[in-house]
């Protein structure tokens, strides 16, 4: 299970890609050191301030990588997006059989729980909320964010229907969607309110799920 790219979408985003930074080792030092921040604290919420003190950089050394503060935040947006997507692969993709891969999605968010609370929260449902009304070239990127990941588990359930595995006569992508609606709205509570029973609560449907309509 692998995350594909998110694009760039929209006039800004054109924009964005005539800009030459300086360093593209400097620009990358600025994405990692910035993006827990943006994740916790949202684009309107993180200043200029916040990003010179997290890399020790002059304001100067950050507009000579980024048109602006709002492009920092797109690509922290992607970088936290791949890098929930490499932990998610790494237990997915030890499983062959298409049950086990699906079980293994909800293992990952009972696992991750204390990671992804340290990081903020979920970077998709946080940048969501942040940016829907607000920032529509980021919003393109969360939407983009979504369909990649119910496509994924979409992918996991038809390859599944192809070998047999799982329950031919089921939707793929309308079980993958409630998958993600139950997941994400699992981290939400658990994350609002300190209490991961809701998410492992979440989870526990999706397995079941999984055994009483999944399986062939």
């Amino acid at each position: 299970m692998k995350y594909r790219s998110v694009y760039l979408h929209s006039e800004n985003a054109r924009h964005l890609k005539k800009f030459v930074p300086r360093s593209e080792k400097t620009r990358l030092f600025i994405i990692e050191k910035t993006a827990i921040l943006f994740n916790k604290q949202g684009v309107e919420g993180t200043t200029l301030t916040d990003l010179t003190e997290a890399t020790k950089l002059t304001k100067g050394s950050i507009y000579g990588n980024f048109v602006n503060k709002e492009e920092v935040a797109l690509e922290a947006f992607k970088y936290n997006f791949n890098q929930l997507g490499k932990r998610i692969n790494s237990f997915v993709s030890k499983e062959k059989h298409s049950l086990d891969q699906l079980f293994a999605l909800s293992k990952f968010y009972r696992n991750d729980f204390k990671m992804m609370s340290y990081l903020g929260g979920c970077p998709l449902l946080n940048t969501a909320v942040d940016t829907d009304d607000t920032n529509a070239v980021l919003k393109a990127q969360v939407i983009g964010a979504f369909e990649a990941v119910i496509g994924l588990i979409a992918e996991i359930i038809k390859n599944g229907q192809t070998k047999n595995e799982l329950n031919t006569k089921v939707e793929a992508k309308k079980y993958a969607t409630l998958f993600f609606e139950l997941l994400e709205g699992g981290v939400l509570l658990s994350k609002t309110t300190g209490k991961k029973e809701y998410l492992y609560e979440a989870c526990d449907r999706i397995d079941k799920m999984i055994n009483d309509e999944l399986k062939p």
